[in-house]
């Protein structure tokens, strides 16, 4: 899941056939999805071992519109992590890349600094497809 903070929209990217983290389907709710403040550390649900409940925004589309623990999404893998992302609109879609500036848009931390962050170069396409590069 992703948030674009300047539309205040959260993406789904699912992996083709379940498993292929390279490229699949997308979806997003739009403005129907934006997060009304509520449950803002989760609802204290208990996830498998190495899974995590999204929280925030995520937490919200996730419980609320994609069938929560039960939804074919499943849990989170990681704790939601902030980076900055430069994305490029083009005529069927857009590209966005994580940055490496030392802070985002409102002086907050871009995890895409750390060392363990792998960077994000993706094209998210009008026709409901996304691939990462």
């Amino acid at each position: 899941m992703f948030w674009r903070s300047d539309l205040d929209w959260t993406y789904v990217l699912n992996f083709a056939s379940g498993t292929d983290r390279s490229s699949g389907p997308w979806i997003t709710g739009g403005d129907n999805w934006r997060w009304d403040g509520s449950f803002p550390d989760g609802r204290g649900l208990i996830p498998p071992a190495g899974l995590v409940e999204p929280i925030r925004g995520f937490g919200y589309a996730w419980y609320n519109f994609l069938g929560g623990q039960t939804g074919t999404q499943g849990w989170a893998t990681d704790q939601e992590k902030g980076f900055c992302a430069e994305i490029q609109p083009f005529d069927n879609g857009l590209i966005f890349a994580s940055s490496t500036v030392e802070y985002c848009q409102d002086e907050l931390y871009n995890s895409a600094r750390d060392p363990s962050f792998e960077p994000i170069l993706i094209a998210i396409h009008n026709d409901g497809s996304w691939h990462r590069y």
